[in-house]
């Protein structure tokens, strides 16, 4: 038998209402908590908004974040501050947006790179995707191209893979960190073209490029908007693109695939948030970065820039599967080619 306390005295009850009264608390209490997100996501955004860039200001990803986060602040009524924190391999603002609070007021600025490879060949990270974001949705991405310095006698892809071979091991190639799109394409370009280069990692696509016009460095596989003056400049010569096919403001430049057929090497790029956001909000910033992607000027600044804006379209649920997706590709391209770093 059963108790409970009531006007001062001990009275018995049937188990049966017992029950009843714990599974009407229980549901008193979930609609509570919904409740309380159905407010939180009312009065969102009452404040200025978090939108961390893990990488420096200045390279690819300020020229696809930038536009993203005026809108954002456009569209939201708040302001949506840019937070570049760049530095091991895209984890240092991972780790920062992984424990921030859960209220929708932290926007992570998630690559292939922090979202799907470092879980790849990182044994320890201090986050983990799937505990730690909640997907927004996806922002677009772009194919690498294929960067060489002014004195490396190589004009195409042919001739650089005969210079490694000549060249056993001297031949470097930059890129900004262990296990990113950047280094699995330079692994892959070797695997295929049977040649070893000598990998040379950086905190970024500034410090690549100074130490390229310095002829420190041979090659990297970077984003075009990156070096896009510098090779109209002639200070630095674009040997192929990573990407299936040439690109359409480029298309005198040959693509990797067309001497190694099956080559591509590119990255994307999408917004998340901490987990155990409300998904009212996650829906008003899916539904607001959406808006961003449809307009006109936006995407003309964007493919400008050499990206390729994802169609506007996308759900949560779309982002949350590619992500799952490419860490199953990514993890099985790791473990054959022993890329892992502690």
């Amino acid at each position: 038998m059963t108790h409970i306390i009531h006007s001062g005295k001990r009275q018995a009850c049937r188990p049966g209402f017992s029950l009843f009264a714990l599974a009407t608390l229980g549901a008193i209490i979930a609609l509570s908590g919904t409740g309380m997100a159905q407010a939180q996501s009312d009065v969102y955004p009452n404040r200025p908004i978090r939108f961390i860039i893990p990488f420096p200001p200045g390279g690819t990803t300020d020229i696809l974040s930038r536009p993203i986060a005026d809108k954002l602040t456009e569209f939201l009524g708040q302001q949506v501050l840019m937070d570049f924190r760049a530095g091991a391999s895209s984890i240092l603002g991972a780790d920062l947006a992984a424990h921030a609070s859960p209220d929708g007021y932290t926007i992570f600025f998630g690559g292939m790179s922090s979202l799907t490879m470092n879980p790849a060949t990182f044994k320890k990270l201090p986050y983990d995707v799937a505990r730690d974001f909640a997907p927004i949705g996806l922002v677009g991405g772009y194919n690498l191209v294929l960067i060489a310095r002014m004195g490396l006698p190589a004009k195409n892809v042919a001739e650089l893979v005969a210079l490694a071979k000549a060249r056993p091991g001297q031949i470097t190639y930059a890129t900004t960190g262990v296990g990113g799109p950047p280094h699995f394409g330079s692994v892959l370009l070797e695997s295929m073209a049977g040649i070893k280069m000598q990998h040379i990692p950086f905190k970024g696509n500034a410090q690549i490029n100074t130490s390229m016009l310095g002829e420190e460095i041979d090659i990297q596989l970077g984003g075009y908007s990156s070096v896009t003056s510098l090779v109209k400049a002639n200070k630095l010569k674009l040997l192929a693109t990573g990407g299936p096919q040439r690109l359409p403001f480029l298309p005198d430049l040959p693509t990797v695939a067309e001497t190694y057929p099956g080559f591509q090497a590119g990255t994307w790029f999408s917004l998340v948030t901490r987990k155990g956001t409300p998904r009212p909000i996650i829906l008003r910033l899916n539904k607001e970065l959406n808006r961003t992607l449809l307009l006109p000027e936006v995407r003309k600044q964007l493919e400008a820039g050499g990206y390729e804006p994802a169609d506007g379209k996308g759900t949560p649920e779309d982002l949350a599967k590619l992500i799952a997706d490419d860490t199953q590709r990514w993890s099985k391209i790791a473990r054959e080619a022993k890329i892992e770093t502690d």
